[in-house]
């Protein structure tokens, strides 16, 4: 039985979540060369990719010349990747790098130093940042659909994170999905993923509103229950996935 899905695109009738949480210009260079300066500080890994291919490399900040607007690193990697050396040299790449609580994502071109034998990531604008999170949390949407079954009723999700999710209801049902009532044995499907939901618990209630406009209630709910494993798994799943999508955003907002 599917139930009330009216909302086929819910996340456009919601608040991002994770907007604040979303890679945002700096166009400030001195707080660009400070950034840098702290992976520095840091030794912070910095992973590097051709858009549109799978090869990942990986390096070790080392240094910075702000004259040329090079990120001095090593590689870091296995001992025969480091014999072999990077792929990807002479190219325009994209890079991501972590430190404290933030995560920079830039382009740039990637060369070798003839006489140190240090790589160096020459970055050009933009030049973005991010808070970093432990989990995010996931909208309904074109790439990632997610459904929910209760009592063998179908709904898609409004969103999903690794500790719950929620649905969106008429306001005629609020009883039916009262605050504090407990459902077992609640069936998700993510994407390719499907794992089921040991207990799951009616938390919060918030108004909703559907594409037609029609009013709702947003039903939030937390998980119970769900293995270790499975919910890292989870985690992981969600969070590349929410990271793909605001990299998308920065890129077409650029």
């Amino acid at each position: 039985m599917v139930g009330d899905n009216k909302n086929e695109d819910s996340g456009n009738r919601t608040k991002d979540s994770n907007e604040k949480y979303y890679f945002q210009e700096i166009k400030n260079p001195a707080d660009i060369e400070k950034a840098i300066l702290e992976l520095v500080a840091d030794k912070s890994d910095l992973h590097t990719w051709k858009k549109g291919q799978e090869i990942l490399e990986s390096y070790v900040v080392k240094g910075y010349q702000s004259d040329i607007r090079a990120i001095t690193m090593g590689l870091s990697g296995n001992f025969i990747s480091s014999i072999i050396g990077s792929q990807l040299l002479n190219n325009l790449l994209l890079f991501k790098a972590a430190t404290g609580k933030y995560i920079y994502f830039g382009s740039g071109t990637l060369t070798r130093d003839a006489k140190t034998r240090d790589y160096q990531m020459c970055w050009v604008e933009p030049f973005f940042q991010s808070q970093q999170r432990s989990n995010y949390r996931i909208s309904y949407g074109q790439e990632n659909i997610i459904k929910i079954e209760i009592n063998k009723e179908i709904f898609n999700a409004v969103d999903l994170s690794a500790g719950g999710a929620s649905i969106a209801v008429p306001k005629s049902r609020s009883v039916q999905f009262a605050c504090n009532k407990t459902f077992l044995k609640v069936k998700i499907t993510f994407n390719t993923m499907s794992f089921e939901v040991p207990k799951m618990e009616t938390r919060a209630h918030i108004p909703f509103l559907y594409p037609n406009n029609d009013e709702g209630i947003q039903v939030g709910m937390a998980f119970y229950g769900l293995d270790k494993i499975l919910e890292h798994d989870l985690a992981r799943y969600i969070n590349s996935r929410a990271r793909y999508s605001e990299i998308r955003k920065s890129i077409s907002d650029s």
